[in-house]
C-alpha cells in the first residue's frame, strides 16, 4: 500500500468556506448594496404594555392595531422592491422588539449577537438568535461580559472602514469586542463615533449613530450635524462624499433612518419633504411610507429591518 502522509489543518479563511459548509455566503457589508433579504418582527399587543412613555422611551401611547397595519405596508414595499422578508413568529413581550437592527448585525459571512443595553429591551436579542441560527446564518459572537452593543450602532462607511456609534446604548467594552471580530474578517479601520445620550431629560440625545447618518449610496451620506463629533463631518468631507444636511424637524422624525434597497433608492419616513427633496436632487429615489404609529417608538424604516444579504457594490481591486 502505497504510504500517504496524515492529514494537516487547511490554511482557507473561514469566509472562503462558509459557502461549502453552510449552504451558502450571508454577506453585508455595505448600506446600499441591493438589499436580498432581511429579518424583521410584527409588532401586536405587547404595544400594550407601554402605559408610561417616558418609562418605555416612547412618544405618546401607541395603537397596537395601527402599528401593525404600517408595519404591513412597509413589508408589503419591501416584498415589491424584490426583498425577501423573514419574520419572527415568536411573540416576545418586548414594546421594542420591532426594531429589528438592534439586536445583532450581519457582516461578511456570519453575524454579531449583541446585548441590549436597558432592561426593558435586553432578552430581545435571544429571538433574533435563534432565527439567525434557524436560517443556518453562522454566528460569529454574542457580545457578553459587561459589553453591551445595539446594531443600529454600526455604519459601513466603505469596503475598509466602519463606524460605530459608542455612548448609552453601545459601551466601550461592546465596541471592543465587535472590533475583534471586524478585523478577523478583513476590515482595515473601525471609527469610534461618540454619541451624546441623555439624563432625566426626555427626549434627549441620540443614542444611535443613525439618526445621524445614513448612506443612500456611493460618496453620498444624509447627515444630521448635531447628533454627530464635528471630526466625522470633517472625515466625510476628507473622503469626498456629498453631504446632504437634514434639519432638526426632520431628524427628530427619523429623516436620516432610511433603509436602502439598491444604490440610489430608499425606503424611508413619509413626511420629511426637504430632506426627501435634497435627495431626489442628488439622484437618489424615495419610496415613502406611513409609520407615524411606528416610529413613536423611537426608530425609523432602518431600525426596523435587520439586512441578512446584500450585493457587493466596491469594485474589485
Amino acid at each position: 500500500m502505497e504510504k500517504v502522509d496524515p492529514p494537516h489543518p487547511s490554511k482557507t479563511s473561514f469566509i472562503e468556506e462558509v459557502e461549502r459548509y453552510w449552504g451558502r455566503k450571508w454577506w453585508v457589508d455595505s448600506e446600499f448594496g441591493r438589499l436580498k433579504e432581511v429579518i424583521v418582527y410584527r409588532p401586536g399587543e405587547e404595544l400594550k404594555l407601554v402605559d408610561d412613555p417616558i418609562k418605555w422611551l416612547w412618544d405618546g401611547i401607541p395603537d397596537p392595531h395601527r402599528a401593525a397595519e404600517e408595519h404591513d405596508s412597509m413589508i408589503e414595499i419591501l416584498r415589491k422592491e424584490g426583498v425577501k422578508v423573514h419574520y419572527i413568529e415568536e411573540r416576545v413581550q418586548r414594546p421594542k422588539m420591532y426594531f429589528t437592527r438592534d439586536q445583532a448585525v450581519v457582516l461578511r459571512g456570519g453575524a454579531v449577537v449583541g446585548r441590549m443595553a436597558l432592561d426593558i429591551r435586553r432578552g430581545e436579542e435571544v429571538y433574533v438568535h435563534r432565527k439567525l441560527a434557524s436560517l443556518d446564518i453562522p454566528i460569529y459572537r454574542v457580545v457578553g461580559g459587561y459589553g453591551y452593543f445595539e446594531g443600529g450602532n454600526l455604519i459601513y462607511l466603505d469596503r475598509n472602514t466602519v463606524l460605530i456609534g459608542e455612548g448609552l446604548r453601545t459601551n466601550e467594552e461592546g465596541v471592543e469586542q465587535v472590533i475583534e471580530v471586524l478585523y478577523m474578517i478583513g476590515y482595515e479601520e473601525v471609527i469610534r463615533v461618540p454619541l451624546a445620550g441623555y439624563y432625566k431629560s426626555f427626549p434627549s440625545g441620540y443614542v444611535h449613530i443613525d439618526v445621524g447618518l445614513n448612506i443612500p449610496d456611493h460618496n453620498i451620506c444624509v447627515v444630521y450635524p448635531e447628533a454627530l463629533p464635528y471630526y466625522i463631518i470633517e472625515e466625510l468631507m476628507e473622503r469626498k462624499f456629498e453631504i446632504i444636511e437634514v434639519p432638526r424637524d426632520e431628524a427628530l422624525r427619523m429623516a436620516t433612518n432610511f433603509l436602502p434597497i439598491r444604490p440610489g433608492r430608499v425606503v424611508a419616513v413619509e413626511g420629511n419633504r426637504v430632506t426627501c427633496k435634497k435627495m431626489e436632487r442628488y439622484g437618489i429615489d424615495v419610496i415613502e411610507v406611513d409609520v407615524d404609529e411606528l416610529i413613536k417608538g423611537g426608530g425609523g424604516i432602518r431600525c426596523m429591518t435587520l439586512p441578512i444579504d446584500r450585493e457587493v457594490v466596491w469594485d474589485e481591486e
